[in-house]
């Protein structure tokens, strides 16, 4: 495959990609405001999403590991 066509395929994806990310933020947006009939929580959401990454799990502990009783 040409390396020109691989940077279109590229920015191709690129290009579909954040369309979808801002046809997730008009939808997310609209479902909340029908939801609660509510600007204010529209905008909680505008607040929150920044601070959504950093904040700390607080559901239930997952392991990533299986363990066994091979040896009883």
């Amino acid at each position: 495959m040409g390396e020109r066509k691989k940077q279109w395929l590229l920015f191709i994806g690129l290009g579909t990609s954040t369309f979808g990310d801002f046809i997730y933020l008009v939808a997310i947006n609209v479902f909340i405001w029908r939801l609660t009939d509510s600007a204010a929580a529209v905008a909680g959401l505008w607040i929150m999403s920044p601070l959504a990454p950093s904040s700390p799990n607080f559901g239930p502990a997952r392991s990533s590991t299986v363990s066994t009783n091979a040896g009883s």
